[in-house]
């Protein structure tokens, strides 16, 4: 059965929800149902609305199950599931979102470790686009500097981290 964590990116199929694509959040306060959706509902780490429910009304937003939701559902439109962008992409979408910077993990090439900065621009068009003062750099990969954990998309001015 699927474990699901906090920023999954699911469809519920429970009570009242829209066939569109929710982002789990923590939710510390009970540890039945520690999983939130919108400051609504809580889910068991399985997926359950409650301990009692015999199925769970959480799915993973993936692929399949969106191809598979669409033959279940034919009479409803789902929330088509989102492509993960691009590391770059990510690090300009928070700069133009008021980021000063972006902590990420960069390097020059595959043959040295990733080290830490902080990438202040994105220079387009550039072999090495990465700008951190005046420092360039070949590959950048955002995260979170409080876990350590790569991020994988920002979303509404949240961010979201790898599993």
């Amino acid at each position: 059965m699927t474990q699901f964590k906090a920023g999954d990116r699911v469809y519920c199929l429970a009570y009242t929800y829209s066939p569109r694509i929710y982002i789990l959040e923590d939710f510390n306060a009970s540890s039945e149902n520690p999983l939130l959706i919108r400051d609504r509902d809580t889910f068991t780490l399985d997926g359950r609305i409650n301990i009692k429910a015999s199925i769970p009304s959480l799915v993973l937003a993936t692929e399949k199950n969106y191809k598979m939701l669409c033959e279940i559902f034919p009479d409803i439109t789902w929330e088509e599931p989102h492509k993960q962008p691009t590391a770059r992409e990510l690090i300009i979408k928070m700069l133009n979102d008021g980021w000063k910077a972006v902590p990420c993990y960069v390097r020059d090439n595959c043959q040295i470790d990733y080290q830490q900065t902080l990438i202040q621009e994105v220079i387009p068009d550039m072999h090495f686009p990465y700008l951190n003062g005046k420092v360039v750099w070949a590959d950048a990969k955002p995260f979170d500097p409080k876990t350590g954990k790569k991020i994988v998309d920002y979303i509404d001015g949240k961010v979201i981290l790898e599993s």
